[in-house]
């Protein structure tokens, strides 16, 4: 179980432009105190798929002043307002060096923490993440869903952002990222998705048991593309308009536990 604030307690995007007063910062100037900051965003990043916020920069204990020479340096890499991604060296101090390798995982991250703490991966984007997309190619292209009216900035590819209601009962976490649950994805991914992918997609989450021999029977016998939202009694996507809010918030959302989903049926 995982909790949603323990989480997303340092995934603020709108942050000071510079250091908090209520944290002591450590003295960059000296090799001593620089080793000792990097190596707390070092540890930052290892466990955000190799992504860090301004704010968690400022906590670990380094200025802006430093923060600009890290950018200039290439040793951060700005991804999105706020966001940004380590490279090797940092990577290195992590002990991790695959965390400054580009991927999906790091996707996710970047845009779930410029997005903030209502978002979460989606269609194809969650599909990947659950492991049902099989061999396919990754375009690069990231699928986010945050809440309407929400006050993103305008994405930039390869972002796509979508904006729709998900509730706490539609969402899982694997490792720091949020994403859809099997069920919520394939039922998403069912007003969308060519038939033949739609199909490959369900018969790839019943073999690893992600959803039960009854759901993957009443997806797979859904009718054509254009009504398979209303079968399964939702607002098909291309129905739902983030001016009526699209799917309803779930008031659990900002403090509920999200526990993987168990199979149904």
């Amino acid at each position: 179980m995982t909790s949603l604030n323990a989480l997303t307690r340092t995934e603020r995007t709108s942050v000071p432009s510079t250091p908090a007063t209520n944290h002591s910062l450590a003295d960059d100037s000296t090799l001593v105190g620089l080793v000792a900051a990097q190596t707390r965003l070092a540890r930052i990043a290892a466990q955000q798929c190799g992504c860090v916020t301004t704010e968690q920069v400022y906590r670990s204990g380094l200025g802006r002043r430093r923060l600009v020479i890290m950018l200039e340096e290439g040793h951060l890499i700005r991804r999105y307002v706020g966001v940004y991604q380590v490279t090797m060296p940092l990577a290195q101090v992590a002990g991790d060096p695959r965390l400054a390798v580009p991927g999906l995982a790091r996707e996710v991250m970047a845009a779930q923490l410029a997005l903030g703490r209502y978002s979460c991966a989606y269609l194809d984007t969650a599909a990947r993440l659950h492991g049902l997309r099989g061999p396919l190619r990754w375009e690069d292209s990231v699928d986010m869903a945050t809440r309407p009216r929400s006050r993103a900035r305008r994405p930039t590819p390869p972002l796509r952002v979508h904006y729709r209601w998900v509730g706490a009962k539609d969402l899982v976490v694997k490792g720091p990222l949020r994403l859809t649950t099997v069920r919520r994805t394939l039922a998403d991914l069912s007003t969308t998705a060519p038939r033949e992918e739609f199909v490959s997609m369900v018969e790839a989450a019943r073999r690893g048991d992600l959803i039960s021999a009854a759901d993957a029977s009443r997806f797979l016998h859904l009718p054509d593309i254009a009504e398979r939202g209303a079968a399964l009694g939702r607002t098909p996507l291309d129905q739902s308009s983030p001016a009526s809010g699209g799917d309803r918030e779930d008031p659990s959302y900002p403090t509920g536990v999200i526990r993987p989903e168990p199979p149904s049926g």
